[in-house]
């Protein structure tokens, strides 16, 4: 369990850490299908908790109601729901015109699962806790309207007695529901209650996964354990005694009467405080008086007003007595709140409309919290071949074991199934029903603009998928994302452009025809079959590329319409022998990084020019990254084979320079430390510590750490060929090298020629950054999309240049990589940085440009990501080595992300090359998804690589995934 946060109740202790959820409940907006319920009593209208897991379909289509409660004239409501620009707000009129908050925050990440936790408390004492966010885990802070402060003591709409929704607004209808499933919805009546209660962190893969809620769902207790009920008494008349304390500050027990002086006084049976008594009275038309043991007070104008600070006894003996003073005049006593919390009666209202709501089972309607407060449905048709409720689950198959991936043709495992990509299609496509069917329209355009792809796809396995078409679609395979398709396969024509060998021809088929896809990502070969029958094979195919499953046309300008099940929902026929259906636990590769955070991090301080210790780490660096933030100072590179006081600078091409002694400042580095590094006192214009006061970026990489001059896997030796490095015809000067996660640093001295290094892992390495670090050189980059005849500068925003001396035009291995006769390999020390791809860690490939938007599918949720235009019309100095990372961007924004560049000293989004326009970029939770088409990151005809490092796998060893973002 997290620790409580300020102002909200802590859950129990020895919770359980995992919940398997067994699916989820779709939602349709072109169905109008919700769930509605119109509670018996009034609930807590001030305190109240909603949690609910939630996976998005459409976007930016209008808003979408996820809990809405509305009179039938809208003279009122409560609404939760996301905006046309996909924002979650939270609205309410009433209490507040328009939105309350609506967060900075977008939600545009479909594949995969949301969890939010709001909380509403009244009677908290800041504006800031009366309205409260969290999504996944963590408190949303920033708003781009925040009206909290307007929210006043009347009460919400909701836990009233009028009707409630989920994926619905009375009186609205139609394009103002929820599209996408949601699963898991609990409301606590009368609690503020912190995301701990339903989540937790796992710590095998540090995302945020379900638990079941083991706490009370009627607060009926108050002082101790104790069940209490109000004692209300007064010498005249008493007005509406009974909602006095049922914590709806609009509630009110009144005295009131023209002949007498009336008093109403509140004797419970003891309750004791520590620090405060206060009280919340209505002045009326005279200003009250509260009393209490002596201490006297004038409680008027709606206001919580404090009698006593200290601590004593609320009792029969020592009441809470209000009074009017005068004959004609009355008092409205609505609320005590005894050491900052409101009394609720216990016989009487808070708790209530509590409901839990799991929404995995055909019984989705019924409260599952034992208060019987079942909802009803409005809509809904499903059937047992087309289930309303889908095995799509936010808990993975197994959360926190392995994964279990059996499949019949009437059951499947619970996971994270893909969907067709509202982010990654043609611009004629339409997808509906929760992004399982499409729809394509007549165009005299060409067949890419109605083509759709898979949210997700795998590295490794067997897996199918069946779809329904019209007679003008085909079920497909296809290579790369729709912005850089390069391969496909058609079922319906039969062609093949994967390579390997074909058999069988395209058959023709009708809407009653079901047609399926079976892809074998280890044998490489592809299936078609129609109605159970084998109609077309790809065997042994070429490509290189991501495969996806896909739907596409047969030509341009032909209509269709499909529906996809890729297992969420129960097949039709049996896989074939070996095949499974295709989600976060089945696509899980053979090896994957459970926790990239232990090699991989992005970090942020600030610097003070003094000696300052940052430990964010999960590890010891061996490679650090820096950049001033606020001051355009140079970037630092620092390594533990050079060793910590060493300094490369990638926008310069300097020789490595000594901190202690070359102007820069005594100790910039001082040591790696075991969950960071420590920083000296600078005091020139370095980048590491100063001036003070200056936010700074740093990314840290573990390697083999630095035992010995030679290091793998953690361990030293003290030579290259004790450490296995002996495979070049230069032996490395010093190494550390790290086979788990991909990446070694290599330090050697060159021989004026052309050299074979070993770089020390077992994969061939996809990404090498190499400098002399002893003259002023150009920084080469070798990035396989470029392959062995072109290299690129990292300190400069040129494009790739083309000669067979960067690399002697020899492709790495999996144990050297060669390097060239020129003018940056002379007889003097050198340093590399090595990668390879690693499922669930670190990818380096590249994309086209495209005029809209491009998807890249990454197979994890990235922490860092760099950008760079490689190929194309030139876009001169803005075309630079373009970085985003997750912690000064924690979430999506509407607007430009934060961005450094690699091959400049400018501050954050500032000055000449780094424009503020450019970069609406999106981490998704398998990938990310660039927005707009600045010539920097995406324009049609140009070229760019991406090197990207991960926050947590889309699928990850236990049967669960990344939290969408």
């Amino acid at each position: 369990m997290g620790v409580a946060l300020p102002g909200l109740q802590a859950g129990l202790l020895n919770q359980s850490s995992a919940q398997v959820i067994d699916g989820s409940l779709k939602f349709d907006d072109d169905s109008l299908n919700y769930l509605s319920r119109t509670p018996s009593s009034v609930g807590n209208r001030n305190t109240w908790t909603l949690s609910w897991w939630m996976k998005r379909s459409r976007l930016s289509n209008n808003f979408q109601t996820i809990f809405g409660v509305c009179d039938s004239g809208a003279s009122y409501y409560t609404q939760l729901r996301l905006g046309s620009a996909d924002k979650l707000s939270y609205q309410e009129k009433g209490s507040a015109n328009g939105p309350v908050f609506e967060t900075s925050m977008v939600f545009r990440d479909t594949s995969a699962w949301y969890h939010c936790v709001f909380v509403f408390n009244n009677t908290a004492a800041s504006n800031d806790e009366k309205a409260r966010l969290y999504v996944n885990g963590s408190e949303i802070t920033s708003f781009s309207t925040d009206n909290r402060s307007q929210i006043g003591s009347t009460a919400t709409a909701w836990n009233n007695n009028v009707q409630h929704n989920i994926s619905h607004m009375r009186p609205y209808s139609g394009n103002f529901d929820f599209d996408g499933q949601i699963s898991n919805v609990y409301l606590i009546d009368g609690q503020a209650l912190g995301p701990e209660n339903f989540g937790y962190t796992d710590p095998l893969t540090n995302t945020w996964r379900p638990k079941k809620y083991e706490g009370t769902f009627t607060q009926t207790s108050f002082n101790n354990g104790t069940t209490w009920s109000s004692s209300l008494t007064s010498n005249g008349t008493l007005q509406n005694a009974g909602n006095a304390f049922d914590g709806d500050l609009s509630s009110r027990a009144q005295t009131q009467s023209p002949a007498a002086d009336k008093t109403l006084t509140f004797a419970p049976p003891a309750i004791n405080f520590t620090q405060k008594l206060e009280v919340y009275c209505d002045q009326g038309s005279a200003v009250p008086t509260a009393t209490w043991n002596g201490n006297t007070v004038n409680p008027g104008g709606g206001a919580w007003v404090t009698v006593y600070t200290g601590s004593g006894t609320l009792s029969s003996t020592h009441p809470l007595v209000i009074d009017t003073e005068t004959a004609s005049q009355y008092a409205t006593l609505k609320g005590v709140r005894i050491d900052g919390e409101v009394l609720i009666d216990g016989l009487n209202g808070s708790g209530v409309n509590s409901f839990y709501l799991p929404m995995d089972n055909d019984d989705f309607h019924i409260d599952k919290s034992g208060k019987g407060n079942n909802w009803t449905k409005q809509n809904f048709s499903g059937t047992s071949i087309d289930p309303d409720v889908l095995k799509d689950s936010p808990s993975g198959a197994v959360s926190g074991g392995r994964a279990q991936t059996g499949i019949t043709t009437t059951s499947s495992a619970p996971s994270n199934y893909p969907t067709l990509n509202p982010l990654s299609k043609g611009s004629r496509v339409t997808l509906t029903n929760g992004n399982l069917e499409l729809a394509s329209s007549a165009s005299s355009g060409n067949a890419a603009t109605m083509e759709a792809y898979a949210t997700f796809t795998a590295s490794s396995g067997k897996f199918y998928a069946e779809v329904t078409n019209s007679s003008n679609r085909t079920a497909s395979v296809s290579s790369g994302t729709y912005s850089g398709a390069s391969a496909s396969i058609y079922s319906g024509g039969g062609s093949n452009s994967l390579g390997g060998t074909a058999s069988g021809s395209g058959a023709s088929f009708t809407t009653s025809d079901f047609l399926a896809v079976a892809i074998d990502f280890d044998d490489k070969n592809v299936y078609f079959y129609k109605n159970n029958t084998l109609i077309y094979s790809v065997t042994g195919y070429t490509t290189e590329l991501d495969l996806f499953f896909a739907d596409r046309v047969n030509s341009s300008g032909s209509t269709g319409t499909s529906k996809w099940n890729f297992g969420q929902k129960p097949f039709k026929y049996a896989p074939p022998q070996g095949f499974l259906p295709l989600n976060s636990a089945s696509a899980r590769p053979e090896t994957v990084i459970k926790r990239s955070d232990q090699f991989v991090g992005v970090t942020t301080y600030t610097s003070n020019n003094n000696t300052l210790s940052v430990s964010d780490y999960q590890f010891q660096p061996d490679l650090l990254v820096i950049k001033n933030r606020d001051t355009a100072n140079h970037w630092g590179w620092f390594d533990s084979v050079r060793g910590a006081n060493k300094q490369l600078s990638s926008n310069r091409t300097n020789a490595e320079s000594t901190t202690s002694g070359d102007g820069y400042g005594t100790g910039t580095m001082n040591s790696f430390d075991r969950n960071g590094f420590t920083l000296g006192n600078d005091v020139g214009s370095n980048v590491t510590n100063y001036p003070s006061g200056d936010g700074h970026v740093v990314y840290g990489f573990n390697a083999g750490g630095n035992k010995n001059t030679f290091n793998v896997d953690d361990v030293g030796y003290a030579s290259a060929a004790a450490a296995g490095l002996t495979g070049g015809s230069i032996t490395p000067t010093g190494a550390s090298v790290g086979t788990r996660q991909g990446f070694s640093i290599v330090k050697w001295t060159a021989t004026n020629g052309a050299a074979i290094i070993s770089h020390g892992l077992k994969i061939p390495p996809t990404f090498i950054v190499v400098k002399d670090i002893d003259s002023s050189t150009f920084w080469q980059v070798y990035h396989s999309s470029l392959g062995n005849t072109k290299a690129i500068n990292l300190n400069s925003a040129n494009e790739a240049s083309t000669a067979t001396n960067h690399w002697n035009n020899t492709s790495p291995t999996s144990t050297t990589f060669s390097v060239g006769l020129n003018s940056n390999y002379l007889t003097e020390d050198h340093i590399a940085y090595i990668w390879h791809d690693v499922p669930g860690l670190q990818k380096f490939g590249s994309y086209a440009g495209s005029s809209g938007t491009t998807f890249v599918n990454l197979g994890f949720r990235p922490a860092l990501l760099v950008i760079k235009f490689y190929d194309g019309t030139d876009v001169g100095s803005h075309a630079g080595w373009k970085v985003i990372d997750n912690q000064r961007n924690k979430f999506n924004i509407s607007g430009i992300m934060q961005k450094v560049a690699w091959d400049v000293n400018e501050a954050e989004n500032g000055g000449t090359t780094i424009s503020t326009s450019e970069g609406k970029v999106d981490f998704l939770s398998n990938g990310f998804r660039i927005l707009d088409n600045h010539s920097p990151f995406n324009t049609s005809g140009r070229s760019y690589i991406y090197m990207a490092w991960a926050e947590a796998p889309a699928s990850n060893l236990y049967g669960g995934q990344s939290n969408a973002r």
